[in-house]
């Protein structure tokens, strides 16, 4: 409605991990760090494979999936709390894990894909047998996305409705 209460969203919305996830953090990502060491990680530039096995068989990358598709189901709340505790370890393992579970397409296959879609590649996000990634780039910008100086939508007002009109050039 405009005004926004932050008060509503305080008494709906309950700040708390349920016993599930917090034993996730606990636990599995305790174990997570324990097998990664920062340093070796930007020398090697990559995790070692007990790392990958471990992140795959214990679905860090599909912890917006919901169960019935092999996922772990969890709030975004606990999401961030993982991803929280993973960047205070090791960047690279929080950004592997991150993009599955934000920029990822997990989460919008389980909400608007086809019941083809989400049985084809739910199970496989959710075991990281398929692992998303993240691009974006510029003619002029290359991977530095603060760079971008292309312009690739514009908010207006039509009929008297707001909407994007948007250009791929």
């Amino acid at each position: 409605t405009g005004s926004p209460s932050l008060q509503k969203l305080l008494d709906t919305y309950k700040l708390q991990l349920t016993t599930e996830e917090q034993s996730f953090v606990d636990d599995k990502v305790n174990t997570l760090c324990s097998l990664i060491n920062d340093h070796d990680v930007s020398l090697q530039k990559d995790f070692t494979k007990e790392a990958w096995d471990y992140m795959r068989s214990e679905r860090f990358f599909g912890m917006k999936i919901p169960k019935e598709w092999g996922g772990l189901g969890f709030s975004t709340q606990a999401v961030s709390a993982v991803l929280a505790k993973l960047a205070t370890h090791c960047f690279d393992a929080n950004a592997t894990v991150a993009v599955p579970n934000s920029l990822g397409p997990g989460e919008l296959l389980a909400r608007y894909g086809t019941d083809e879609q989400k049985e084809y590649f739910l199970p496989r996000l959710a075991d990281g047998t398929l692992i998303p990634c993240f691009g974006l780039t510029g003619p002029h910008s290359g991977s530095d996305a603060t760079s971008l100086i292309e312009s690739d939508c514009v908010v207006e007002k039509r009929n008297g409705e707001l909407g994007v009109r948007a250009s791929f050039k």
